[in-house]
């Protein structure tokens, strides 16, 4: 999976992902010996905890934006206070 701006249209990945997932469930029915739908709700489990990982990648990246962000403005605060200091004036 790309990352932000630099993803593949979702079309032409989507393809590629159904054969593999199929290919994930025959696997296991033949390595495990379990049947099709035992199979079917490992993949899900394993996809839902992959998909719960990304999301919280992508929220980690999200704050540490926030966090730039937040410490921008305090510079630029703090800069602003310190002019307004110099000249005498208030905020």
């Amino acid at each position: 999976m790309g990352t932000l701006f630099e993803q593949k249209p979702r079309e032409t990945t989507l393809s590629g992902y159904i054969r593999t997932v199929v290919a994930e469930v025959a696997n296991l029915k033949l390595e495990l010996g379990c049947t099709t739908e035992e199979a079917i709700d490992m993949v899900r489990l394993a996809i839902e905890l992959d998909n719960l990982d990304r999301k919280d990648e992508q929220l980690m990246g999200f704050g540490e934006i926030l966090k730039d962000i937040s410490q921008t403005l305090d510079s630029y605060v703090d800069l602003k206070i310190e002019e307004a200091e110099l000249n005498g004036t208030r905020l």
